[in-house]
């Protein structure tokens, strides 16, 4: 239902950005299909990051463990913000308490966001 509500948000906020249905969903399928795809290239940036750190490096100044960390917190950060990832712990059975709270705070700053869009547009007419 978190995930449902979510989603939900996400699409009334493309709703909220145009009068046209058609470009609201088109809008909701490109922000859906961007967590899949963040989920996907997460690793490669990650590995990007730590190749970048070796390359920019020349000096020897920065040890290898901090090049290999940054990657990973480059690619768990990316990890944090898909919601798809957040679901193979309901899947398994595991109601964590800040998974929850990622939920409800994404549906709160979509709606917020939301809210801000149609009054900012409400006004200027």
């Amino acid at each position: 239902l978190l995930t449902a509500f979510t989603y939900l948000a996400i699409g009334i906020f493309a709703s909220s950005l145009t009068e046209n249905q058609i470009i609201a969903a088109v809008i909701s399928f490109v922000i859906f299909a961007s967590f899949e795809i963040l989920g996907a290239l997460s690793s490669i940036l990650g590995s990007l990051v730590t190749s970048l750190f070796n390359q920019a490096d020349f000096l020897d100044i920065i040890p290898a463990s901090f090049d290999a960390s940054a990657g990973e917190a480059v690619t768990k950060a990316i990890d944090w913000l898909n919601p798809a990832n957040r679901l193979q712990d309901f899947s398994r059975g595991v109601f964590d308490l800040l998974t929850i709270i990622y939920f409800l705070s994404m549906i709160v700053v979509f709606l917020y966001i939301t809210m801000q869009i149609t009054e900012r547009r409400r006004w200027s007419k």
